[in-house]
């Protein structure tokens, strides 16, 4: 059945395609083998027809098949006259078959039983309670990625006992960190990709463009036969240059009508394209074609980050880390950092580095001393939820070069172990210059540097006014207005780090996951940014989390004035100078304390 149909084409046969064949398959031996299946799905692909029409067969002809259907809101799964809810779909198919087969039915309101083999079809809308001390042969989530984050996850995990086979039929709708996204991504579970590519009625033409003015065609034929003598000479997936076809098109009469688009597949990150995919996105905003056509988790939130932006990075700058390791010390007999040493491969290998390191004096490795560092920390819990990360960026280069970053650390031992990173570290000013998010748990990581006396720290300014008042708190403090500005600037400054010459701060980052971090941080319905996994908490929770966007955020904030402190550490320590003859003898006779750092 299809409305959009011209009269008298709107109720055809239910005459599968290939894909759709094998998507039958699938859906047949979830339920026959017992195990979970997820349906990956373009939009207006039937793959709910698809899921639905198999448990309607079982109802037909196998004794007490019981299956439960649900969709996000009890009007999607049954309510008369309602095209769009699943017992519209189950009543129409039953209507349809022949006489023969139909048995007897009980049809009341979220519920059809055959009454003669006991079976059954009943629905409900994806509550917290959804199928809570129920068992089924089967159950099936009808658009599980637009199911609120904390509901979709109580749903997953209290369905293992109702049900052997789950199926999750959804498209994409707030973005990568939800947990149908997650469980797409997990390795978990088997999936099923239902696409546009593979419809022959909108892949006509299909094509795509590797490289800005360079076009792959996979269908060929379609343009022989509609543009005779201009496609005679290029062959299906061979590249060739759009500019050149074009030149040889002015004079063809039909070609007027013929578009490309030869972006290097900047809008659609490299996607296939057709004739009627180029004529949706003409009509159809980014998130609308990443949600129901590309099935692009990234594009369907509403993301804060450019998309094109963060394809660029994970194309021209990801790349694995040098060195995995651990910076290790030791403690002075009164509990203070006295010695730092970094360790390749040691313990379990949290601090992540793409920089260079060569060997110091005492034959140890560390970054070029002659470049200044920040260290940028969001600082979580330590409860295994989400990660403490400490960032280390190179101020000269304008890179991320290197990231801590470990779940299970609370605020206290992440600040002994962000101090050993930063004497560690070292630079030109002989300390990295520290900066941290000071809400919620960082308020135990400021008393713990506090603690040590590393004085090297942002303090607290006014980022919006010119001449930056500052404040006596150490650490910056976020809120809705400040969190906003610093990912802003921070926007620019992934843009810029991409740049040859950057004309504004600029960052260059390397680590993966921080990009897919990024690519995660979304707009809330309440004007707040975040990621997408933390759209159902609190704003005490949210504080409570650590990221690693976060970290990158605040080395923008901090550029403005790592060098200022830099040159002030300088000047309190001129070479030969008493105190700096003075700070050498207490680091070569190792005394108790580290006087310098007070």
């Amino acid at each position: 059945m299809n409305p959009r149909a011209k009269a008298g084409y709107r109720n055809l046969p239910f005459i599968t395609r290939p894909c759709q064949d094998k998507a039958i398959d699938a859906i047949k031996d979830a339920i026959e083998g017992g195990h979970d299946l997820l349906i990956n799905k373009s939009r207006d692909e039937g793959a709910t027809f698809l899921v639905l029409g198999m448990f309607l067969l079982y109802f037909v002809l196998v004794e007490e098949s019981l299956f439960l259907c649900g969709s996000r809101i009890e009007d999607l799964v049954d309510k008369l006259g309602n095209q769009k809810a699943l017992f519209y779909k189950l009543d129409y198919m039953f209507k349809k078959l022949p006489l023969c087969i139909r048995p007897p039915v009980e049809r009341t309101h979220l519920h059809l039983a055959n009454l003669m083999l006991n079976s059954a079809i009943d629905g409900e809308s994806t509550n917290e309670n959804f199928g809570a001390g129920d068992r089924r042969l089967a159950v099936m989530l009808d658009e599980f990625g637009r199911v609120q984050h904390k509901i979709a996850q109580g749903i997953r995990e209290s369905l293992s006992d109702t049900t052997d086979c789950v199926i999750y039929n959804s498209t994409h709708w707030y973005g990568q960190g939800h947990p149908f996204n997650r469980l797409l991504r997990s390795g978990k579970i088997e999936v099923f990709t239902l696409p546009w590519e593979k419809n022959p009625i909108k892949n006509k033409g299909i094509y795509r463009s590797p490289e800005i003015n360079i076009i792959e065609i996979k269908d060929i034929d379609y343009y022989r036969t509609k543009y005779p003598g201009c496609f005679e000479k290029i062959k299906a997936f061979q590249p060739f240059v759009l500019s050149e076809l074009e030149k040889e098109l002015l004079t063809h009469p039909a070609a007027h009508d013929l578009t490309f688009v030869a972006d290097g597949g900047e809008s659609n990150n490299s996607r296939w394209r057709s004739v009627w995919y180029d004529a949706q996105c003409k009509r159809r905003d980014k998130r609308d074609i990443a949600q129901n056509i590309d099935r692009d988790p990234v594009g369907a939130g509403d993301a804060f980050f450019d998309n094109s932006v963060l394809d660029r990075i994970r194309t021209d700058t990801i790349k694995p880390p040098k060195y995995k390791g651990e910076v290790q010390f030791k403690l002075d007999e009164y509990g203070k950092i006295k010695q730092t040493d970094f360790v390749s491969d040691a313990g379990r290998r949290r601090l992540k580095w793409w920089g260079p390191l060569m060997l110091d004096a005492q034959k140890k490795l560390r970054p070029n001393q002659a470049h200044n560092y920040i260290v940028a920390c969001d600082v979580s819990l330590g409860v295994g939820q989400s990660n403490s990360t400490a960032g280390i960026y190179d101020v000269n280069t304008n890179d991320e070069v290197g990231m801590f970053a470990c779940p299970n650390s609370p605020p206290e031992s992440f600040a002994d172990q962000t101090i050993a990173i930063c004497k560690w570290v070292g630079g030109a000013s002989r300390k990295a210059f520290l900066i941290w998010e000071a809400n919620g748990p960082g308020g135990s990581f400021e008393k713990r540097v506090r603690w040590h006396g590393y004085s090297f720290v942002y303090t607290q300014a006014d980022e919006r006014i010119s001449y930056r008042p500052k404040s006596r708190r150490n650490g910056w403090y976020s809120n809705r207005e400040t969190k906003y500005d610093a990912l802003l600037e921070l926007r620019i400054a992934l843009n810029e780090g991409l740049k040859t010459k950057p004309q504004h701060k600029a960052l260059k980052i390397y680590d993966l996951d921080g990009l897919k971090e990024l690519q995660d941080y979304i707009f809330y319905e309440n004007g707040d940014i975040g990621p997408s996994e933390a759209i159902e908490e609190n704003a005490g929770a949210k504080s409570a989390h650590g990221d690693r966007v976060v970290s990158k955020a605040l080395y923008v904030v901090a550029l403005s004035e790592q060098p200022k402190a830099a040159a002030r550490e300088q000047a309190k320590m001129a070479v030969d100078s008493f105190a700096w003859r003075r700070y050498r003898h207490l680091e070569n006779k190792k005394k108790k304390r580290d006087l310098w750092h007070e």
